[in-house]
C-alpha cells in the first residue's frame, strides 16, 4: 500500500473529537470491505455506553483490519474513506446524526475542528441532516458561516433540504453570523443562495414598494440594493411607503445586503433614509473589509 496516497491521516481523526465509534481509525483499515467482512466486524465492537458519535471521549484501543491472524495497518485514500463509512453507517446501528451532550453532530465537530477531510466525508453519508440544532440553536452551517471558511460553507449552501433561516437561541441566521463576524464572502454566498443577484438585471420590478416579498423575505429595495443599482434605490426610497428597515427571512436589511456586496453609495444611502443607527456600526464593518480585498 502507498502511504502516500492517504490524505486520511491519523492526526486528523485524533483531533477531530470523535468517539469510539469513529474513532476505531479507519485510516487503519483496508476498504475493500466485501473481501474481508472481518474488518467491519472489528469496528462494532465498541463501548455500549457512548451516547454519541460526536462524544469527545477517547477509544481505549484503535482495532485494526484483521487477516487471518495477521494485523494490518493500511491507509484510506478519500474515496476509500467514503465507501467506508457509507458501509459502516448503512451495516451498523450507528447513526451520522447522533448529538452528544451539547447536541453537536459529526459534521458539527468537524466543522469546529476545521477537519474538511472529515467533514467531506460525512456530508456525503446518505441520510446526513445539515440542519440539526444543538442547544444553542446553533446549526452546521452557523458555525461555517461564523468561520468564514468557503470549504465547509458552500458544500452546505449545495445540499437540496438545506435551511438558511433557522435561528439560534439569541434569534441569529447564518447571513446575521457571517455579517457579524465579518465574512462577506460567506455572506455573499448566503445571499445569492436566497436569490440575491449582485449583477443588474435588465427588467425592472414593477414594484415599488416593500409590500411586495417573495418567498425569502427579499423586497424591491433589497434587491436593488444587493445589485447596487443607485438609481432603483433612490427611487424606491423617495416613495413613503417602502420601510428602509425592513428584514428579510436572513434577518438581513437593504442597507446590509448593500454593504455585503460592497455597494458603498447604495448602503450609505438606505442608512441615511432609515436613520438607523443600530445598523450603522455592522454595515461600516462590511464595507471596510470589501474595501481592503
Amino acid at each position: 500500500m502507498n502511504s502516500t496516497t492517504s490524505t486520511l491521516g491519523q492526526s486528523s481523526l485524533q483531533s477531530s473529537g470523535l468517539s469510539a465509534e469513529l474513532r476505531l481509525n479507519p485510516a487503519r483499515v483496508r476498504s475493500n470491505l466485501s473481501t474481508s467482512p472481518q474488518c467491519l466486524d472489528s469496528l462494532t465492537e465498541r463501548p455500549t455506553q457512548r451516547k454519541s458519535i460526536a462524544d469527545k471521549t477517547p477509544p481505549n484501543s484503535h482495532p485494526v483490519c484483521t487477516h487471518g491472524d495477521s494485523q494490518q495497518e493500511v491507509l484510506f485514500t478519500p474515496e476509500e474513506s467514503l465507501a467506508f463509512y457509507k458501509k459502516f453507517f448503512s451495516e451498523t446501528t450507528a447513526d451520522i446524526n447522533t448529538q452528544d451532550e451539547y447536541g453537536r453532530t459529526n459534521i458539527m465537530h468537524a466543522i469546529d475542528n476545521d477537519d474538511e477531510v472529515l467533514f467531506s466525508i460525512f456530508i456525503g453519508i446518505d441520510g446526513v441532516n445539515p440542519n440539526i440544532q444543538d442547544v444553542d440553536g446553533t446549526t452546521a452551517l452557523m458555525m461555517a458561516a461564523s468561520k468564514g471558511k468557503l470549504s465547509f460553507l458552500e458544500p452546505l449552501l449545495a445540499m437540496p433540504k438545506i435551511d438558511l433561516y433557522k435561528t439560534n437561541i439569541k434569534g441569529g441566521t447564518a447571513a446575521f453570523n457571517a455579517a457579524f463576524h465579518g465574512n462577506c464572502e460567506a455572506l455573499k454566498a448566503i445571499l445569492e443562495k436566497s436569490g440575491y443577484s449582485f449583477m443588474k438585471k435588465t427588467q425592472e420590478s414593477k414594484s415599488n414598494t416593500n409590500r411586495t416579498k417573495d418567498k425569502d423575505g427579499k423586497t424591491p429595495l433589497m434587491k436593488a440594493a444587493a445589485q447596487g443599482d443607485l438609481n432603483k434605490v433612490k427611487t424606491l426610497l423617495s416613495n413613503p411607503k417602502v420601510t428602509p428597515n425592513a428584514l428579510d427571512n436572513n434577518l438581513m436589511s437593504a442597507a446590509m445586503i448593500a454593504a455585503a456586496f460592497g455597494h458603498r453609495t447604495s448602503a450609505y444611502a438606505i442608512l441615511k433614509k432609515s436613520g438607523c443607527k443600530s445598523q450603522e456600526c455592522l454595515v461600516n464593518k462590511l464595507l471596510k473589509i470589501n474595501s481592503e480585498k
